[in-house]
């Protein structure tokens, strides 16, 4: 293995967003020899030897350096690291061949020194071991790395310089466990170890945000957010929500987590004690008020916890916690170099609540110093409410080393959410899981059984739960029997998690429903699989008219823009199906259905055919209507006057199968699921969202249909979008991907925590040469043309072999978009063209016409044919003509040139559709020596259909995005500034009475309705 392998850019992988994608192979082809790999026995080193009791602190201690130490050396020097580095991250050096290349540069650098008279300092001191090197370029995951001895069984952690004071039998240090916390294993030279049988890898969330706080101009760029004076940080008071903007402007549009209420809510200072009318409550003891958003230095940090397989076979399941600092600007939030991974928890299976909280302990301290400072850490929690008078809260944050700074900043941080999927967010929560009888839904009291009633769905009708009561009960637990541990759970829907702790959190407010997972793999996917496929929706009708082979055609004859990521393919009748699969086809799911339902241009107002006995969509809809009849008659069995002919007829009873009524509820949750996945939201968007969402499930019920808790948690989405601002700003698309990317590292398969410490050493690497290169860039003027070298190389080596635009999804194209826009390179044109004479190709009047309007006020343009005396002739004999270009990150291509061909359809002014048929770019001199330049486009208009009114998705096209018409014919050519180009759409066509017309789905999800490109942002 080469560590290079580990170490792509932040640009594409061929794994988008799903963690389920596996690892290349289970890694037999790793040695010992691979800089990333460590033994356990190598990581405790002398710590294991049972005679020894070294020093095995934390690297962490006291304020870190801002520059690694061979920013001290000579940059000759340097460079040789650098190459030394390279050569072993990328390509397959072993230990031995690196040693021997920089003792051979030591002797050249000698040479050249003693030939020209050139002295070299620090020759006689540069490394000559690749682990010297990384130390001094300040490239050792290791310095940041702390491996917790865990208990394989209750998984009780323990800091490694621990390790020689473990009871020797090598048992759990709990009497009622029976785990093994390390084995004895005795080496060559006769000496005895202690070799521990489970590791966690972590790291400090005080370390990372101090190395985060370590980049040139990174502190600044977290402060970014503050765009309005009352973004300021001074003496402020958290706002209610009564007070937010939003509560009484429903136009309030929401572009990142910054512009929801909770924001601008969260409080400075508050302490977790004992009291109050749950038992447990939040004081502010200083009485500051503050807002804590409003400090100086006040980060937002945001956590994921999932599980996915880390070797392509069997059933090792490891977890990765990240962490991600909301302030950081959302155009770099989600690279995986802005990303923190926190732990590599070890496998094989996924651990318990109370194992999980083994390991969440490990953090608690850092996340409480970092909220309020060492000097107001109580034990945890106390019964004193006296105020501590040790300073303000500005001076009691935790002391950070700023680059260029003469004296540390003052830092705080607030774990904010936790962004996981729902089994995840449960149980890191301690909350029952979402099919619990009494506890499916954490916000309100509904029950599972009452899924089936359309009630349910209404957020008028369900009676609301008071989320201190959780806390209340999870601090009972906190210390009771196991007994008393479980009927606590089963009563009260809870369970201790350490994350309780923490002043602030709340186990509901702090875990929202993630919208990826709700909407695109748990309601899309059952949409389409378990209501309309196993609810017989796709039945055959006759011979020649089978709606789910109709359906399945229409899916594999859609056009697609060339970096649309995966599309719907095979997703009718089973498979997972990856997110952007599923967001995909939310977008042309109301043309599907028509496209399979359609006779002579209308859906059918009858029921489908019945499903054959033996058919396998038969066989699953039984299983689905007894399960669904069980719910129906525990529902009923609650209410009162229920007899046993009520429960009789509801076992006669089943899902109706009406075309135009499932047609008609398929729109409105469309409608719910492609507004709440803008980038950008309103208020009143998002409401009316909501109320989509609620009828389409109100309505699935009155039809009997199987939903699942998904549809009902999501009745509760708006308070999290209101609270959170846009999913886009906190889902978890960015952590499938960084999972799919770990499942990707090679390893040798070592269990016990070396696997996982390969993964942890892995990504900590990347993030230590990003922050080396951010270094050797802010050099300014001391940097030299062998720092330049060194940048170059090392990028080279983090962004790999594969071409950034090789392949993109949801996640790249957001991130393409808004950093297009933060850095204001709007237009970028590739390298290639060709030239041509606008002339014969019949470009010249077009081009002409528009340029002598759009420069009128700068020349007066005259044709190269024209006598007359007064103008600027405009010359066109050589003009680039280009394939490609990226317009605020989106690409578009012209058609008729093959590299342009899958971005040649899109969208002008809004929802204009066109087909692009050149691109260029045009200069032009003026008379007084300016330099004209225009980037254009000449298009073909789509031209509308007089069927749009008629179609069946009329009333919602627009917030569908979905237009019609007349198929294969254009307008005349036009030419316009390719700035007009306002988003990619799919393309197909659908049967409509006697015709065929073309059907266009907007794929842009800047907002809701589609402005111009100078809009959307």
């Amino acid at each position: 293995m080469h560590s290079g392998d580990h170490l792509p850019g932040p640009g594409p992988s061929d794994s988008q967003d799903s963690a389920s994608s596996g690892s290349d192979n289970e890694g037999f082809d790793v040695d010992d020899h691979d800089p990333l790999f460590m033994s356990l026995e190598t990581i405790y080193g002398d710590q294991a030897d049972e005679h020894t009791q070294g020093d095995f602190t934390d690297a962490k201690a006291g304020l870190p350096e801002v520059k690694p130490r061979a920013f001290n050396e000579h940059p000759l020097i340097r460079r040789a690291y650098v190459q030394a580095f390279i050569s072993a991250a990328s390509h397959g050096a072993t230990h031995d061949l690196v040693q021997y290349t920089l003792e051979c540069s030591r002797a050249q650098l000698v040479s050249m020194s003693l030939m020209t008279d050139y002295f070299i300092p620090g020759l006689d001191k540069m490394a000559i071991t690749l682990r010297t090197v990384e130390k001094r370029l300040g490239l050792d995951p290791d310095d940041h790395i702390t491996y917790y001895i865990l208990c394989d069984r209750c998984w009780a952690s323990h800091h490694p310089a621990t390790l020689h004071r473990l009871p020797p039998n090598g048992k759990c240090m709990d009497i009622s466990c029976e785990g093994t916390l390390f084995e004895r294993q005795q080496y060559s030279n006769g000496k005895w170890r202690r070799v521990p049988v489970k590791v966690l890898s972590a790291a400090s969330p005080k370390e990372v945000i101090q190395r985060l706080v370590l980049r040139p101009g990174k502190l600044q760029e977290l402060n970014k957010w503050r765009s309005t004076p009352d973004d300021a940080p001074g003496e402020k008071a958290p706002i209610s929500m009564e007070d937010w903007v939003g509560s009484h402007d429903e136009s309030h549009r929401m572009y990142d987590v910054h512009d929801g209420w909770r924001w601008n809510a969260l409080q400075a200072g508050l302490q977790r004690r004992e009291g109050g009318q749950w038992g447990v409550q939040d004081l502010d003891i200083e009485e500051l008020d503050q807002r804590f958003v409003a400090l100086p230095n006040g980060l937002v940090l945001m956590f994921n916890l999932d599980w996915f397989r880390a070797m392509k076979r069997g059933n090792y399941s490891v977890s990765a916690i990240y962490l991600t600092v909301c302030n950081t600007p959302r155009s770099k939030r989600f690279l995986r170099e802005e990303t923190f991974l926190l732990a590599m928890i070890p496998g094989p299976d996924e651990p318990s609540l109370e194992q999980l909280n083994h390991i969440l302990d490990v953090f608690i301290p850092d996340l409480m110093e970092l909220y309020n400072g060492e000097s107001l850490m109580p034990e945890y929690i106390c019964n004193d409410t006296s105020p501590h008078h040790c300073g303000t809260l500005h001076e009691l944050g935790v002391h950070m080393t700023v680059p260029g700074a003469e004296s540390p900043a003052v830092v705080h941080s607030y774990l904010y959410v936790n962004a996981s999927d729902l089994p995840a967010a449960r149980k890191a929560s301690g909350l029952r899981g979402h099919t619990a009888k009494w506890f499916m839904c954490p916000v309100c009291k509904q029950p599972i059984h009452s899924l089936t009633d359309p009630n349910c769905f209404d957020p008028q009708k369900v009676i609301y739960r008071e989320e201190e009561r959780f806390l209340k009960y999870a601090f009972r637990a906190r210390y009771a029997d196991a007994e008393t541990r479980e009927e606590i759970a089963d009563e009260r829907g809870v369970r201790w998690s350490s994350l309780d702790l923490l002043p602030g959190w709340l186990p509901v407010t702090s875990t929202p429903t993630e919208f990826m997972h709700a909407a695109f793999l748990g309601e899309a996917k059952h949409v389409v699989q378990g209501i309309l496929t196993t609810g017989g929706m796709f039945a055959k009708r006759s011979v020649q008219d089978n709606p789910q082979k109709k359906l399945e055609a229409w899916l594999d004859t859609v056009w697609w823009p060339g970096d649309v990521g995966r599309v719907p393919h095979g997703l009718l009748t089973g498979g997972g199906g990856k997110a952007d699969q599923w967001r995909h086809m939310v977008s042309v799911l109301p043309v599907a259905l028509y496209a399979a339902w359609q006779i002579n241009g209308e859906i059918p107002n009858r029921d489908a055919p019945p499903l054959r006995a033996r058919q396998k969509a038969a066989i699953k809809a039984k299983r689905v209507a007894a399960l669904l009849k069980e719910r129906r008659q525990a529902a009923a069995s609650y209410e009162p006057g229920t007899t046993g002919a009520d429960l009789e007829y509801i076992a006669q009873e089943s899902m109706q199968r009406n075309y135009v009524a499932h047609y008609d509820t398929v729109l409105e949750w469309c409608v719910a699921i492609r507004i709440w996945g803008s980038r950008s939201i309103s208020v009143a968007e998002a409401r009316r969202a909501q109320d989509c969402h609620n009828q389409a499930c109100q309505a699935w019920a009155r039809m009997l249909c199987h939903l699942t808790p998904y549809f009902h948690l999501m009745i509760h989405f708006l308070i999290f979008v209101l609270c959170l601002g846009p999913v886009y700003a906190w889902w978890a698309y960015v952590y499938e991907r960084f999972n799919g990317w770990l499942s990707k590292v090679k390893h040798n398969g070592h269990k016990g925590g070396e696997l996982e410490g390969t993964l942890m050493r892995s990504w900590t690497k990347l993030h230590l040469i990003y922050d080396l290169i951010l270094q050797l860039e802010s050099l300014g003027d001391e940097k030299t043309p062998e720092d330049e070298h060194c940048i170059l190389d090392l990028k080279k080596c983090l962004q790999g072999e594969k071409r950034p635009s090789q392949s993109r999804g949801t996640l790249l194209n957001m991130i393409a978009c808004m950093t297009a826009h933060e850095s204001g390179e709007l237009i970028v044109f590739p390298t290639q063209c060709r030239r041509h004479s606008l002339r014969p190709l019949g470009l010249y009047n077009l081009v002409f016409s528009h340029l002598r309007r759009a420069w009128i006020h700068d020349t007066t343009l005259i044709a190269d044919t024209s006598f007359a005396e007064e103008g600027s002739p405009f010359i066109a004999a050589s003009v680039p003509f280009y394939p490609q270009v990226l317009i605020a990150g989106q690409r578009y291509g012209a058609s008729t040139i093959p590299r342009g061909i899958k971005y040649q359809y899109t969208y002008i002014n809004g929802r204009q559709a066109v087909k692009i048929l050149h691109i260029l770019r045009v200069q032009h001199t003026t008379d007084d020596g300016i330099v004209l330049t225009a980037n254009l486009a000449v298009v073909k208009p789509f031209l509308p259909h007089p069927a749009a009114a008629e179609m069946p998705w009329a009333v919602r096209a627009t917030d569908l995005g979905i237009d019609v018409w007349q198929s294969h014919l254009f307008g005349p050519p036009q030419v316009i500034n390719v700035q007009e180009f306002s988003g990619h759409f799919a393309l197909n066509h659908v049967q409509h009475v006697r015709s065929r017309i073309w059907v266009t789905i907007s794929l842009c999800h800047v907002c809701v309705t589609m402005p111009s490109l100078s809009l959307c942002f």
